[in-house]
């Protein structure tokens, strides 16, 4: 049985695919994710931002692994959740 593995996407420069990347998590975020930086490696992709809620993280993941199936890279994430200030 022979198994089709799919094409992935050409990537552009370095430069452009990252700002494509955080342009897409910030908007499926609505912008909610600090300090994002994307890291693009040869043949991997770095994610670090920060998020004030584990929803927010949730649309992040989903983000990247939409990323992970369009381009057929390795991502690795790094967020931090910030705790907010207990209210009284």
């Amino acid at each position: 049985m022979f198994e089709v593995i799919p094409k992935a996407p050409r990537l552009c420069s370095s430069e452009q695919f990252s700002e494509q990347i955080g342009a897409a998590i910030q908007q499926r975020t609505h912008s909610q994710v600090r300090d994002l930086q994307i890291d693009v490696a040869e043949q991997q992709v770095t994610v670090i931002g920060r998020v004030g809620s584990y929803h927010v993280l949730q649309l992040l993941i989903e983000s990247v692994k939409e990323l992970q199936a369009a381009y057929l890279l390795p991502v690795r994430i790094q967020v931090q959740v910030l705790k907010r200030p207990a209210t009284v």
